[in-house]
């Protein structure tokens, strides 16, 4: 006889019932790509550029601010979706992401007409975003309205908890498009309860000198005006969602009954019910034995 054969006998085998070998080519040919949506995108930046070369007289902050390097990180932030893992070496490089080399990036990317690394962007400049004050960030992005949105976005949920020393520096045009009630979109990104936002709001009144709150009163005062439109517009939110909360039913919560219908209870039952009942048993002169025997 020969050598054993070792191959899975249809006891073995996965039930056709459940679909298992099925199921595992079903699985395969479903799973979604690796590939990030990123690297979809056909815009110019996706054409690997030269390397470039490197020169020991070169700073770290010359070769971070030189077009070369950045539309590399361009090009591998498209791949990689990150422009962090773009860096060979991000934290030794971190440091010298200003808000104008940024500006300079956000120029190429907005002259190439690439809107899949908004995302990616967001998350970089986050981790970048205490090499400069708020309002160098946002100045470098005015020309650019979708990128100054996404920086507007960002502060609106950081705002509530910035120090005095990174609050003194906002621009007072940059807060009155924060607390803008028109744009809903901004409006909903405000993190914060009213009182913080209230207190934020005086901490930059009070750290700002008098020749730029005299210059500018008529702005502050809209200011205070726009963040109570806000807070009311959080007020009605609020309102909206406990009312939800309210009507949704709970399945954990015992319901009452509905009007004109009186639910069982064994205690009611008990000292109501049963005296009725005992009265109707004793007038009907009880029940014999044999009426259990069915006689």
């Amino acid at each position: 006889m020969g050598a054993p054969e070792f191959h899975p006998s249809p006891a073995h085998s996965p039930s056709l019932s459940t679909g298992s070998w099925s199921s595992i080519a079903r699985k395969s040919n479903e799973m979604p790509s690796w590939r990030p949506e990123s690297s979809r995108c056909e815009c110019c930046l996706t054409i690997q550029p030269p390397t470039p070369e490197f020169k020991p007289s070169v700073t770290p902050a010359e070769l971070v601010a030189s077009e070369e390097f950045i539309r590399s990180v361009l090009y591998y932030a498209h791949q990689l979706e990150s422009f962090q893992r773009a860096h060979s070496n991000f934290e030794e490089l971190k440091e010298y992401w200003t808000p104008e080399v940024f500006g300079k990036m956000v120029h190429i990317i907005d002259m190439a007409g690439c809107t899949r690394l908004d995302n990616a962007l967001r998350d970089f400049h986050q981790s970048i975003r205490n090499n400069g004050l708020w309002k160098n960030w946002i100045e470098e992005v005015e020309a650019y309205p979708r990128f100054e949105d996404l920086l507007l976005n960002e502060l609106a949920q950081v705002l509530e908890n910035l120090s005095p020393k990174y609050l003194k520096d906002i621009k007072i045009e940059h807060l009155l498009k924060i607390f803008d009630p028109s744009c809903g979109d901004r409006a909903s990104c405000i993190q914060g309860k009213k009182r913080k936002l209230k207190r934020q709001v005086q901490k930059w009144i009070e750290t700002q000198p008098d020749e730029v709150l005299d210059e500018y009163w008529e702005l502050v005062t809209a200011l205070k005006w726009k963040l109570m439109q806000v807070i009311d517009i959080k007020d009605k939110e609020m309102e909206e969602r406990n009312r939800f909360k309210s009507q949704s039913r709970d399945w954990r919560r015992k319901t009452s009954p509905p009007p004109g219908v009186r639910g069982f209870s064994p205690r009611g039952f008990s000292s109501v019910g049963w005296p009725a009942i005992k009265d109707a048993f004793d007038t009907c002169g009880g029940m014999d034995k044999g009426s259990f025997r069915g006689a």
